[in-house]
């Protein structure tokens, strides 16, 4: 969904000076994009081969951070003509360490997207699909493991893009046997998945409680206007570990988006402006599409 602009001239203006700010003071950190070539596809779901879910161990660089693997979608020769992916559930695990699922740190819910992403090389590529992992702290420099699994229904294909040879220098991909999910890593150990780590400078969780406590102080905002908005940020937007977390969150907050541009004469223009970026960065860090 395309957010609603901002219909003064002023307001857009002072939306852009916001959003190069924005975007200058969070540029320092690191991102890990591990992507190539679209050849190699693992599934995620394949109980015929005795396999359930797909793991990717990784470096933390930064503490905070988003992390998606990058998928394709293999459904015949006329992929345009249906979408049975679109808003299949997938579950994200991370796990402390590098050579077994045994230390559950944190557990994500997102949804495939509707639609597939431009591809070089003609590929059913989705893209990355992220999870927000921002609220749990990582040291930096130490190993962890990411598992993604799905749900089995509808029956499409959904495959990991990966690399042969093990591009990846700080950590490896595989598909842990369904039986014996804490087996070492000892299958398939000779590919990485292509997948996107994100570094986190401030969580969407504390973005939302900024913009209730600014809502609630603001002087350029009416009390109907303040009742209103902060009804539109309820507490489901601070409890990522959910399963319908990040849809109640993006329903929620394109609601709030709406709501600002539909009464944006209300506000000054720098209150609007702040209202509805604060709110688009908070949709863009859940994420939602």
């Amino acid at each position: 969904m395309t957010s609603p602009v901002l219909r003064r001239p002023v307001a857009i203006a002072l939306s852009l000076v916001f959003a190069a700010a924005q975007t200058f003071s969070t540029a320092a950190a690191a991102e890990v994009v591990v992507d190539g070539p679209h050849y190699v596809a693992l599934p995620i779901y394949a109980p015929q081969a005795n396999r359930t879910s797909l793991v990717q161990t990784f470096r933390a660089e930064d503490p905070r951070i988003r992390f998606g693997f990058e998928f394709g979608v293999f459904h015949g020769d006329n992929p345009e003509l249906f979408d049975p992916f679109g808003g299949v559930t997938l579950v994200y695990r991370l796990y402390e360490g590098d050579t077994s699922l045994k230390r559950l740190i944190a557990t994500r819910y997102v949804a495939m997207p509707h639609e597939f992403v431009d591809s070089e090389d003609a590929s059913s590529n989705v893209g990355f699909v992220e999870a927000d992992f921002s609220q749990v702290r990582l040291k930096v420099g130490r190993q962890y493991s990411m598992q993604v699994t799905r749900d089995p229904k509808p029956n499409v294909h959904i495959g990991v893009w990966a690399a042969e040879g093990s591009p990846y220098a700080h950590g490896i991909g595989y598909n842990p046997p369904d039986e014996d999910p804490n087996t070492p890593r000892e299958f398939d150990a000779d590919f990485d998945a292509y997948f996107r780590m994100t570094p986190v400078t401030t969580t969407p969780c504390a973005r939302t409680r900024a913009l209730r406590s600014r809502i609630s102080s603001a002087p350029g905002i009416s009390a109907q206007d303040r009742k209103r908005l902060n009804a539109k940020l309820t507490e489901s937007l601070v409890k990522p570990y959910l399963p319908s977390y990040q849809k109640t969150a993006c329903t929620q907050l394109d609601s709030f988006i709406k709501y600002v541009d539909q009464h944006s004469h209300r506000f000054n223009d720098a209150t609007a402006v702040y209202l509805f970026d604060r709110a688009d960065l908070i949709r863009k860090s859940i994420p939602c599409r």
